[in-house]
């Protein structure tokens, strides 16, 4: 097999699990669009893009794996997936297109790797459970209300060095008041003095340093760490962790 065209098993009622094989070099729009009990699904072929609205309305899905490789998430990849509690993005990632993950209301937290330049417009609208975000140093563009409706963000956590204007409307009223927006150590006034992350009512300068600084921080591994919602783990994935009163982001 090498190609599924566009709609290839929309609305495949029992569809549970899918693993789009190595061979497939050609993926349409659409494919498993309203598969709505499935739960699992891998891609093993090597594709650098994922086309609009691929698993859209998918809304029993909860685990997804992605292809290494990948550089683009198409529109509405996974809009309304609204089981999927967690995804790992690879590092070869650049852009996450309009309505990416929009309506993905499981969601709870989403690390984007260093390597993303475009977030655009509604990506992570309605994300309504996700309480912490990392934004990259590469970062071009945060589209409007990219991230509007994820009121119950508690932190953001931006590695952007030099922060440019973003609209009002990129986050939403309660994420502006309630949530904590973390800067590099020097950085809190440029953000006050800047468009759209002068909402934020809470900003903290932080030292954040990578994973291998953690695994480092005393020579040793298997030491207790913590998410910033206050879970215990000794085995950081994706994300913001505190050991030793100091954050760290695991890659």
């Amino acid at each position: 097999m090498q190609e599924l065209g566009n709609y290839a098993f929309e609305s495949c009622s029992d569809l549970r699990n899918c693993n789009v094989p190595k061979t497939v070099s050609v993926l349409g729009e659409d494919v498993f669009r309203e598969c709505r009990s499935l739960e699992e699904a891998v891609i093993s072929a090597p594709l650098t893009s994922l086309p609009a609205s691929t698993f859209k309305e998918c809304k029993s899905l909860k685990t997804i794996v992605l292809p290494v490789c990948l550089e683009d998430i198409g529109m509405g990849a996974f809009e309304g997936c609204s089981s999927l509690e967690q995804v790992e993005l690879p590092y070869s990632l650049i852009s996450i297109n309009r309505y990416a993950f929009s309506g993905c209301s499981s969601l709870k937290d989403i690390y984007i790797p260093q390597q993303v330049v475009h977030i655009s417009d509604c990506a992570f609208l309605d994300c309504s459970s996700l309480r912490q975000v990392n934004l990259p140093n590469t970062l071009t563009t945060i589209g409007k209300q990219a991230f509007d409706g994820c009121d119950n963000l508690e932190a953001v956590y931006s590695n952007i060095e030099k922060p440019w204007h973003i609209e009002d409307i990129t986050f939403s009223f309660y994420a502006y008041e309630r949530a904590t927006l973390y800067v590099a150590e020097g950085l809190a006034d440029t953000y006050r003095h800047k468009a759209g992350w002068r909402n934020f009512e809470n900003v903290v300068e932080t030292d954040v340093v990578g994973v291998k600084a953690l695994m480092a921080d005393d020579g040793k591994t298997g030491q207790e760490s913590f998410t910033v919602s206050g879970l215990k783990t000794n085995t950081p994935q994706h994300g913001i962790y505190i050991r030793n009163g100091k954050k760290y982001v695991a890659h």
